[in-house]
């Protein structure tokens, strides 16, 4: 992507962030937690890194975006080892932009209300599995329908690309038909029908047994090492597979899903012990856990202000 801006936080060797756009409910939590839990407000703390805080939320603009809202699993029983849900929402309120932390998951996009988005692509759009924050416009949310892919996942349907990618350059004609698809599909289930079956007509749907077994140890933390170790595969078959398939080397994967699992046990009802949740959390002490916040976040962890407990991957800017 072209548009490229430094984080709004000022912090020494904090990665910039690529503007793509997706939906407010999703960028793929875990995956499966966030098409459950939807949206709520934003969170706030603020202190030395050092120092035990609890989280505070709090009612900003983004959450009063949200209007219509539908999500569900998929139907066709080919999908389910690779979707994690399908949605479809509407935004009925002011423009805001937000940081959205890297899952480690790819998402497929289609603006229903203008056909392009505002990073460049058209308005069908796939985004591959990121390990960097990006900021995400909502004026884009207007109208909008997603996939969120379970980890590795998209790999029947997508080749593992970077960045927001319109689907013309995917599937070229297939592809360029899909936001008119969607448009004649009706309301809200129709337009998930429509989507759905898409999905069904652009992949193989056959599965990858060693992937799916890499992709389940990694996300628990089980060592690169003895993945590979388990599959019988050499380190350089491993990484293939992760290049080709993920987007992600294991490696990376890894650490993205660790520092997902990290988020979602960050209290919100008590203050923020920071050293003990990295030893919770598998990391060799608090200054490890800072630099993945730093890496993935493009904050210190006391500067993490998400939208919502249920939303923990959505930091209002």
């Amino acid at each position: 992507m072209d548009r490229r801006f430094s984080m709004d936080h000022p912090v020494q060797r904090t990665p910039r962030a690529t503007v793509f756009v997706f939906p407010v409910p999703l960028a793929c939590m875990g995956y499966t937690s966030a098409i459950r839990n939807g949206i709520a407000a934003q969170g706030r703390a603020r202190a030395r890194p050092s120092r035990a805080l609890r989280p505070r939320t709090g009612v900003g603009p983004a959450s009063r975006l949200m209007g219509v809202q539908v999500h569900r699993g998929p139907v066709h029983p080919g999908l389910e080892p690779f979707v994690a849900g399908l949605g479809y929402s509407e935004s009925h309120g002011p423009a805001v932009r937000e940081r959205s932390i890297p899952t480690g998951c790819a998402q497929l996009f289609v603006n229903l209300h203008a056909d392009a988005f505002a990073g460049g692509a058209g308005g069908a759009a796939f985004l591959g599995a990121a390990s960097r924050p990006s900021v995400i416009d909502t004026a884009d949310q207007r109208a909008i329908a997603w996939v969120a892919f379970k980890p590795g996942g998209a790999f029947p349907f997508f080749p593992a690309v970077a960045g927001l990618v319109g689907l013309e350059d995917l599937w070229g004609r297939a592809g360029q038909v899909v936001r008119e698809r969607l448009l004649e599909a009706g309301g809200p289930a129709g337009i998930l029908d429509a989507l759905e079956s898409v999905l069904v007509e652009a992949g193989a749907l056959d599965r990858d047994p060693a992937l799916e077994a890499a992709l389940s140890a990694l996300d628990r933390g089980v060592p690169v090492g003895e993945v590979t170790d388990r599959l019988g595969f050499t380190r350089k078959r491993l990484i293939g597979l992760f290049h080709d398939r993920v987007g992600l080397t294991p490696k990376r994967f890894a650490r993205v899903r660790r520092f997902q699992r990290t988020l979602r046990k960050i209290p919100y009802d008590r203050p923020v012990d920071w050293a003990e949740l990295a030893f919770t959390c598998g990391y060799v002490d608090q200054s490890h856990l800072i630099r993945d916040f730093h890496d993935f976040a493009g904050l210190r962890p006391t500067q993490y202000r998400p939208r919502s407990p249920a939303q923990p991957n959505h930091v209002p800017l």
